[in-house]
């Protein structure tokens, strides 16, 4: 089981490989600091996959429990801006839908 996330840039340049999780008990927190930030430019995206192996004997699909698949990225940007969902500055992307 394994999370990567990568960022390209607007011009669709090469991806740049930004993270990787092997642990999904303690996944950890990918923080750039003030004087090194991450700079995503308008037009510029994030891709992320999640692999993984049933053993369960049963099809495993979307969903919010324990038992289902929950392959998401998550991150907050500055400005902050606070959307419809109330999410104090962090954006969600699920199902190439972004929530904030």
């Amino acid at each position: 089981k394994e999370f990567n996330a990568w960022s390209q840039n607007e011009s669709g340049g090469p991806e740049e490989h930004i993270y990787q999780n092997k642990d999904w008990s303690d996944p950890y927190s990918l923080d750039f600091p003030d004087d090194d930030p991450l700079v995503m430019p308008t037009g510029s995206a994030f891709r992320y996959e999640c692999s993984y192996f049933n053993d369960t004997g049963q099809t495993v699909s979307e969903g919010g429990s324990a038992n289902d698949e929950m392959c998401m990225l998550g991150y907050g940007y500055y400005p902050a801006v606070n959307g419809t969902f109330g999410l104090d500055g962090m954006v969600i992307c699920l199902d190439g839908q972004l929530y904030y």
